[in-house]
């Protein structure tokens, strides 16, 4: 709750900015309040879902980039028009009040578990990214994760200056892009509703990248103008297959975290390198499409990048297939029992 309260507050406090450095600085802390809604969200799930529905559930976690992304685009610049920017940041502060309501009255607490981390010595913390960081599990997620989140941002980011240079309006725009970025959505469900059907993660992640490979390239067939319906249909296509990947890879943080106690820094590290990617891909995206003047390359970057990842993933489906993480396993104790 505290970690909700944060972003709440910097919220609250951007919206009162007076200058740009401030409203900055409340914008990076509304990230950190982020980060630390995002980082402990699997570990809980964990501890609330039961063993049957676990795989389906952190599929499901993994919407929230897409559908946050996909209403923010499609809400945000009509509330902008209505009540000014300032208006937008009240309302964000609002819903975040409403989501900290449902979790106080609906998610259990953990009374045992909070007395466990009050007894812990606050150097066993260091002591734990240590240990995650010297497993390649979360070193094999991270990278797909990364890989995966900085070309999708790449993309989607990039959407609306490709529509306005094929001819198309502000208010097309705004649709369009929100619908791409929304579609991500449909992936996370299927790839949730794909592992509770006994599919293994890995070979989720191999469709994946594989499909985002192919329509990357047809999408940037009809970056031109030229052919845009097809473009849209592939970017559509894309963004909502791309939506397979988040899931599984959540799925094999839990699976695949050393021991119990690390799969919230297992996301941690997760997040860290896909902040990375998201910061990393936009501006060398740029940069292609200026050195080439347009963006029918860009595939060359988003194929890379995922090759790159498939090589990843074959290492990460070896490892999945002789190894699971004392995570998983003592998840899986009581149901043995």
């Amino acid at each position: 709750m505290t970690t909700t309260l944060t972003h709440r507050a910097a919220s609250l406090l951007g919206a009162q900015s007076g200058s740009g450095v401030l409203l900055l600085f409340f914008r990076a802390l509304e990230g950190v309040g982020f980060l630390l809604v995002v980082l402990p969200a699997p570990a809980m799930i964990r501890h609330v879902v039961k063993e049957e529905n676990l795989n389906f559930s952190l599929g499901a976690w993994g919407c929230f980039m897409g559908a946050g992304m996909g209403m923010a685009l499609l809400i945000g610049p009509f509330a902008i028009q209505l009540v000014g920017w300032e208006g937008w940041w009240l309302a964000i502060s609002g819903w975040t009040l409403i989501i900290l309501a449902l979790v106080y009255l609906r998610v259990p607490s953990d009374t045992s578990k909070t007395r466990e981390r009050k007894e812990t010595h606050p150097k066993q913390w260091a002591s734990e990214i240590k240990v995650t960081l010297s497993h390649p599990g979360p070193w094999l997620i991270a990278g797909c994760f990364g890989l995966y989140a900085g070309q999708w941002l790449a993309i989607i980011g990039f959407l609306p200056s490709i529509y306005i240079q094929a001819g198309l309006g502000g208010t097309s725009v705004a649709y369009l892009t929100a619908l791409v970025a929304s579609s991500n959505v449909l992936g996370n469900l299927s790839s949730a509703y794909m592992m509770h059907r006994g599919v293994a993660p890995h070979k989720i992640l191999y469709t994946g990248f594989v499909l985002i490979i192919i329509f990357s390239i047809t999408t940037f067939s009809g970056a031109d103008g030229q052919h845009f319906f097809l473009g849209f249909l592939s970017v559509l296509a894309f963004s909502t297959l791309s939506g397979l990947i988040p899931g599984a890879l959540f799925s094999q943080a839990v699976k695949l975290s050393p021991k119990k106690n690390n799969v919230s820094t297992t996301v941690g590290w997760m997040q860290q390198v896909s902040a990375f990617g998201q910061f990393a891909f936009p501006p060398v995206t740029a940069m292609l499409a200026s050195w080439v003047g347009g963006w029918q390359w860009t595939w060359v970057l988003t194929t890379t990048a995922s090759l790159m990842a498939l090589l990843l993933v074959f290492q990460l489906g070896r490892l999945s297939d002789g190894q699971v993480g004392d995570a998983a396993k003592e998840q899986l104790l009581p149901a043995k029992r």
